[in-house]
This record gives structure tokens, sequence and C-alpha cells, in this order.
């Protein structure tokens, strides 16, 4: 016999306390200090969403409601891409990655993986 399905509250209750059994609790209050990795991570992904906006607006018309528009989005995209190598950088360097050790590694397993290696993009 099927069981009963759980509801949204129920399903909320169950995997708060199952992530916070395993230590992953989540606070509204920042804790002193330096951003830990997962926030410097985000920090990269909000600025390549900022690219994406960049580049979806060579479709705009250039008008005062369009600060970033078809004739400046490629200025702009330029500029996040930079925000996201700078802060690609920092987070680097603070965490102390070889990222050159890690690139060799990396391309040395690529060289070999076949076109595409099952992916559509």
């Amino acid at each position: 016999m099927r069981q009963k399905s759980r509801s949204v509250k129920e399903w909320i209750k169950f995997c708060q306390k199952n992530a916070n059994d395993h230590g992953f609790q989540i606070v509204w209050t920042r804790q002193a200090g330096p951003l830990n990795p997962i926030e410097k991570l985000m920090k990269i992904v909000s600025e390549c969403g900022e690219a994406m906006e960049a580049y979806v607006a060579q479709t705009l018309p250039d008008t005062p409601e369009n600060p970033i528009n078809c004739t400046n989005w490629r200025e702009h995209f330029d500029e996040e891409m930079a925000d996201i190598f700078v802060r690609y950088c920092h987070m680097v360097g603070d965490l102390k990655i070889d990222i050159e050790g890690a690139l060799e590694k990396k391309m040395k397993k690529n060289k070999k993986r076949p076109p595409k290696h099952g992916k559509l993009t």
C-alpha cells in the first residue's frame, strides 16, 4: 500500500532536520570575518549573471530606459568578464590554490576526452 504523501510543511521540517543534523545550519546573522568559499563562489556566479544580462542586452533598443542596450552591451559584457576574473583571482589567492598545477592536470585530462564527452554544449 502506498504511503501518504508529505505536506510541504512536513517536507520542510524533514529536510531542515536532516541538514541541520548533518551540520548544515543556516542563520541570518553573518559571522564577522572573511567570506567563506561558498559566499565567494556565489559572488563569482552573480558576476556571471551580470555578464549574461549584458549579452542579452544586445537585442534591446538604445533608449534612456535601457542603460545597457544594443549599442553598448559589449562594453558592459567585457567589464563583467573582468569582474569575474578579479573575483576568481581573489578567491584562488585567498584559498592558496595552485591554479597553475590544477590547470596542467585538468588540461591533460581534457585532451584525452572525446569531443563534447556526452554533453550537448
